[in-house]
């Protein structure tokens, strides 16, 4: 699959929604229309790397929202 840790993936999203969200609100506030595209644009990354990535180990599949710490579709843990 990946060589990422859950732990890694939830790290990485969060700090590129975060700093999505500041460059987002800059840009609007700043009418910089090029920062909030910049902005949406590693908002939808950021999903869509958390969508691929944050899956189990042993089965695949995605794990869901939360935070977890065994697999809810096999019940392997989860680093």
């Amino acid at each position: 699959m990946n060589n990422f840790s859950t732990k890694k993936v939830r790290k990485l999203y969060i700090l590129f929604i975060v700093i999505s969200c500041l460059l987002l609100v800059f840009g609007l506030l700043k009418t910089m229309w090029g920062l909030a595209v910049v902005g949406w644009f590693i908002m939808a990354c950021a999903v869509f790397f958390y969508l691929v990535c944050y899956r189990c180990h042993n089965c695949g599949k995605f794990l869901g929202r939360d935070s977890v710490k065994h697999c809810p579709h096999c019940g392997s843990e989860v680093e």
